[in-house]
């Protein structure tokens, strides 16, 4: 008889049905009589490449007599049926009997599955003897060595890794980064990949790698350090360049993290990662006309770089420069390069634009991750023309259609029924939400300021009080909750607590600081109050905090500066109610 040749995969394929649902066995021992007839063997052939890491593009021809094809059909049985320790073994058996690494290889990501690692490492043992060369079997050794406690057979693990790789042309570093960047243990890690660097100090790549886990860490200093030494002995290198720039912002230093871009592209002006990196650092620090400049090199370079068209298609629209906008973004369409987003903001272009029609056509084709966004801009877009019918019907649609989302598309609905002036009828929305959605504390935190805007302070403060309840570290409703009785109260004292609970969760918050400067203007402390509106007012120039802040400069007696405030806010924001009531009340 000769012997059963099959690939793992396909014993995989084979109808279960000609198996006629054999039983599971719970032991690693073959159930059933043997054959009598004799089998043919055949040795196992590993063909190696002297000088070569063998990989398994180098096929082993494997012998399986009638019982090893068996146990891998009861193996895949118990696999499908979710009995994955059955299956597991009998993996195990077949590469003990077979040679096969492919089932050694089997039986250790069933064992990972199960969160074994002591499967896991019996199954790599089995694995390395019959296939030593294998990058994949030393990437997930050094996991479960390191898990296990085992930080020297991890080391030794993290070495083969960096060996297969290299010969393979690949960063064996880097190769080694990734693995030891998925442990939970983020000490291990670096002490794994410290070892790795002490033995190949006067190489960049490594300390790269060590750059690389250090981020992962949150370490940013060890990072920086890293990250430069690798420059250090690869000066010019683009990749370590753009990570010592991360790192950099990472650590607040947005001016040092731009010049190391900068000292990188003198060296290589040519270097389309540098540009890249170049680019986004412009538009994270807000330089748009910069970036757009950028973004156009990079076009320049390459017609076909879709995501240069894309970064310039959503910048011409930050710009205002709207026909540059449409060119780019409907050459994507046109094209069938993301033609989701494309079309979303080609959308924005032209209600920024003021055609609102056109915007509409556009949302309409919005589908993907943009369709939720594209349908909620589309009905604001339909109430702005004031059709507040045809907006509510879509967003009520949309609550039928993605049930999953309905709280959202309540919560837009009332606040489109609040801009145009129907507050009752916005309240009634959300007792109809807060039915369906019971508890919910982002309906309950709209109805609050729903019910606040409308001084009914009773009901706004349950709301507020409740949303606190559940979650007594939300800073938005601490804050709401003390803004309004600092607001609608002589409560001072109480809205105080609040907003310091509010501040020391959110320091840096605009709304917050504002908050805070207004009730201690309540109490009559006016250089405190001054102090947190103008800080409020440099991180966010809105109308409302200018409105509270000319104000206490009024009450103090500075008028002239009271009335630059004022006047400065109002030609950024004509229309601010807040700002404009109280320009009634002091002029």
């Amino acid at each position: 008889m000769k012997p059963i040749r099959y690939s793992l995969a396909a014993l995989c394929l084979l109808s279960l049905a000609a198996c006629q649902n054999p039983p599971i066995r719970k032991g690693p021992a073959m159930s059933g009589k043997k054959t009598e007839a004799p089998v043919e063997k055949e040795t196992l052939k590993r063909k190696v490449v002297p000088g070569k890491v063998e990989t398994r593009k180098q096929e082993k021809e494997i012998s399986l007599d009638k019982d090893l094809v068996y146990a891998l059909l009861l193996g895949e049985i118990a696999a499908q049926r979710g009995e994955f320790k059955v299956a597991y073994d009998e993996y195990l058996d077949v590469a003990k009997k077979s040679g096969d690494p492919r089932a050694a290889e089997r039986a250790t990501n069933i064992a990972r599955l199960l969160k074994d690692n002591r499967a896991v490492l019996r199954a790599i043992r089995v694995w390395e003897r019959l296939e030593p060369d294998s990058l994949a079997l030393h990437q997930i050794a050094a996991l479960a060595s390191a898990r296990s406690g085992d930080e020297k057979m991890a080391a030794d693990h993290l070495g083969e890794i960096l060996r297969i790789a290299t010969a393979q042309g690949t960063d064996g570093f880097l190769q080694a980064a990734l693995v030891v960047s998925r442990l939970k243990d983020k000490g291990l890690a670096l002490r794994l990949m410290d070892g790795l660097v002490k033995d190949h100090a006067g190489q960049a790549e490594a300390w790269y790698a060590h750059a690389v886990v250090a981020v992962g860490a949150e370490r940013y200093p060890l990072a920086e350090r890293s990250a430069r030494k690798a420059l250090e002995l690869r000066p010019g290198w683009g990749r370590a360049a753009i990570l010592l720039s991360r790192v950099l912002q990472s650590e607040g230093n947005a001016p040092a993290a731009r010049r190391v871009i900068e000292d990188a592209l003198a060296k290589a002006p040519d270097e389309r990662s540098l540009q890249a990196a170049y680019a986004r650092l412009l538009v994270e620090s807000k330089d748009y006309e910069g970036a757009y400049a950028q973004f156009k090199k990079l076009l320049a370079g390459d017609k076909e770089d879709v995501d240069a068209r894309f970064a310039l298609g959503v910048l011409a629209l930050q710009l205002e420069k709207f026909d540059d906008a449409r060119r780019y973004l409907r050459g994507l369409v046109d094209a069938g390069e993301k033609k989701n987003e494309a079309a979303y903001y080609l959308a924005q272009t032209e209600e920024e634009a003021g055609n609102t029609r056109e915007a509409a056509k556009w949302y309409k084709r919005v589908g993907g991750e943009y369709l939720l966004d594209a349908k909620i801009r589309l009905a604001r877009l339909y109430a702005k023309r004031g059709d507040i019918g045809q907006a509510r019907d879509l967003l009520q649609q949309m609550r039928s259609h993605i049930p999953k989302e309905a709280v959202r598309f309540y919560r837009v609905e009332a606040e489109i029924l609040q801009e145009a002036g129907k507050p009752l009828v916005a309240m009634q929305v959300y007792d109809q939400a807060l039915k369906a959605h019971p508890g919910n504390t982002q309906l309950l935190y709209g109805r609050g300021l729903l019910a606040a805007s409308l001084g009914r302070i009773d009901q706004a403060e349950r709301d507020l009080r409740e949303v606190i309840r559940r979650d007594p570290k939300d800073a938005d409703a601490l804050n709401a909750l003390g803004y309004t009785l600092a607001e609608q109260t002589d409560r001072y004292q109480e809205a105080l607590g609040y907003i310091r609970q509010a501040l020391a969760m959110k320091p840096d918050s605009a709304a917050i600081l504002d908050s805070m400067g207004w009730v201690q203007y309540k109490l009559g402390h006016m250089q405190e109050a001054l102090r947190y509106l103008r800080k409020a007012l440099d991180i966010v120039p809105d109308a409302e905090i200018a409105a509270h802040l000319g104000e206490v400069l009024w009450k103090t007696g500075d008028r002239e500066k009271a009335r630059k405030v004022w006047d400065k806010a109002l030609k950024r924001e004509p229309e601010s109610k807040p700002l404009l009531k109280t320009l009634e009340r002091f002029r």
